[in-house]
């Protein structure tokens, strides 16, 4: 990607700036000392999160807005630590009108946590808002976020900082859950079920009953990834309001696990010496 999409001028990168970045008269546009890093942003968006064209974004929408919000943040954070920073007889200094005054690395450490965590927010509230775009929903987009139990960022709202990157913390800890999932699938979820409820394959929205069920793999994933031990008293009530609704999960009741939890049938033998009639 190699040409502006979603920020393309000065004005509209400002717009989504924070405040405390203001232009100052004489100063070279922020857009060309950002324009590296806002390509980078916007070409994670169309590799990961829209697909290979923004057409999923009209412009002026709630969905434009926070992909254009996720740019320019995602930019400024990527590039606060350059911006304003030369190189004096002392070392570095940052540019502070009208002198050069010592640069603060706590200062410029706190400033690019902010620009961070509003870049994740961005995020979060982009993949939100596309999952009712039908033309979204079931694209290979669409199942990198669908790949647990958690869509969109919510693993990363539950399970990281809020001032840590979450296009580099999601696949991780996505691994830890599926893994966590994983093994909930084999002991008293289901593979099939599993994959149901993470809609790996199918676009249909979850039902009622399913939410249910997903929400509580959900808290014992989460809890486990953080050094939980499964709840298995918890997880038999789980196992027993899915085998007493077969019709609402198909996908269970032919499953290899549902054979581990078959209520035992006890018949007298007439060769045992206990045998009666």
């Amino acid at each position: 990607m190699t040409q502006l999409q979603l920020i393309t001028d000065e004005e509209t990168l400002r717009r989504y700036l924070v405040n405390s970045v203001r232009p100052v008269d004489g100063e070279r546009p922020m857009l060309d000392r950002l324009t590296p890093h806002v390509l980078e942003a916007e070409d994670y968006l169309q590799r990961t999160v829209t697909g290979r064209d923004f057409e999923l974004l009209p412009p002026e929408g709630p969905a434009y807005d926070a992909a254009c919000d996720f740019a320019a943040m995602r930019a400024l954070a990527s590039a606060c630590r350059a911006l304003d920073v030369v190189m004096t007889p002392n070392g570095f200094g940052v540019v502070s009108t009208p002198t050069i005054a010592p640069a603060s690395r706590e200062r410029v450490d706190s400033f690019r946590r902010e620009c961070v965590t509003a870049a994740n927010r961005a995020l979060s509230r982009l993949l939100r808002l596309l999952s009712s775009v039908k033309v979204w929903v079931g694209s290979e987009q669409f199942r990198y976020f669908r790949r647990s139990t958690f869509p969109g960022m919510l693993l990363c709202e539950n399970a990281a900082d809020d001032d840590e990157d979450w296009t580099e913390v999601y696949p991780r800890l996505v691994e830890k859950v599926r893994l966590a999932e994983d093994e909930l699938a084999v002991r008293y979820i289901s593979a099939p079920l599993m994959s149901r409820l993470r809609r790996e394959y199918d676009d249909k929205p979850l039902t009622e009953p399913e939410r249910h069920v997903a929400g509580a793999v959900r808290g014992q994933a989460l809890a486990h990834i953080k050094g939980a031990a499964f709840n298995p008293e918890f997880l038999s009530d789980i196992v027993e309001y899915i085998r007493r609704r077969p019709a609402d999960f198909p996908q269970w009741a032919g499953s290899e696990t549902a054979r581990l939890w078959v209520p035992p049938v006890f018949c007298n033998d007439m060769k045992s010496g206990g045998y009666f009639f």
